[in-house]
């Protein structure tokens, strides 16, 4: 994934397993990337694709790190911007919210038009 974005043509900074104290503990996503004066966390998951798993998988990564966008902002010294969830099934399938994260990445030779 990091090596994705790095390629991609925006101007991005990416921070790789930053383990980041919060008040509930420590949280260590998968990436920060700073885009724009925005921090965002990127955080990959892999889920059965059945029964809603690929969707409560998004919404958990979300309701996992969102405390963590305003500390992260503080500390690098930029807005706070989302989380983005990557969320891919075992068979590969990925729900519509990953996709719709992609072009915040930079990356849009992998979303369907």
């Amino acid at each position: 994934m990091s090596q994705k974005l790095s390629t991609s043509k925006e101007n991005l900074q990416i921070i790789q397993e930053a383990s980041v104290e919060i008040p509930s503990g420590p949280l260590k996503p998968d990436l920060a990337v700073i885009s724009q004066g925005r921090v965002h966390v990127v955080d990959v998951t892999v889920r059965h694709e059945d029964m809603g798993y690929l969707e409560g998988g998004h919404k958990s990564k979300i309701e996992k790190y969102t405390p963590l966008l305003p500390i992260l902002a503080e500390q690098l010294q930029v807005s706070p911007g989302t989380v983005l969830p990557l969320v891919v099934g075992t068979r590969g399938a990925m729900p519509k919210e990953t996709f719709a994260s992609l072009p915040d990445l930079g990356i849009r030779d992998q979303v369907p038009s």
